[in-house]
């Protein structure tokens, strides 16, 4: 039996969007892809994976119209990669990543977004240039 993916959900309000991912959540488990919700109608996405064991895939929401991202993985699971999201229009980032599993593998208690992006943009090249970037660089050893 295969898995049908799930049609585009597309919430307007941060309240709707989290009883969404609680509704995704219990029924296709906590590393489960959420990119079929579409999110680009939500402006506050703040608290919204606050003490979460989420850790799945939501790398291709467009979060371009999101103003608020207070505390949006604060002490949260997830670990995965965002940097490629657009944030043209944030305002507000605060403790984003505050006690996340990102930030515990980046050794540090609060990483801005750009800290992250760049963690993943390291590996990434590592993946295509392994050797011109050293046998084992910092990135390496922290690898998620």
């Amino acid at each position: 039996m295969t898995n049908k993916p799930s049609a585009i959900i597309r919430p307007k309000t941060r309240d709707k969007l989290r009883s969404i991912i609680k509704k995704e959540l219990k029924k296709n488990g906590h590393e489960c892809d959420l990119n079929h919700i579409d999110v680009s109608l939500v402006t506050d996405i703040s608290y919204l994976f606050h003490n979460s064991p989420f850790d799945g895939d939501i790398s291709k929401w467009d979060v371009s119209r999101a103003e608020t991202m207070d505390y949006m993985f604060f002490s949260s699971s997830f670990k995965k990669d965002v940097s490629g999201w657009s944030r043209s229009s944030v305002k507000t980032d605060e403790g984003m990543f505050l006690d996340s599993a990102i930030a515990k593998k980046l050794e540090l208690k609060n990483p801005s977004f750009d800290q992250v992006k760049s963690y993943f943009l390291r590996l990434k090249l590592e993946d295509v240039f392994p050797k011109s970037l050293g046998e084992e660089s910092q990135v390496s050893k922290a690898r998620l």
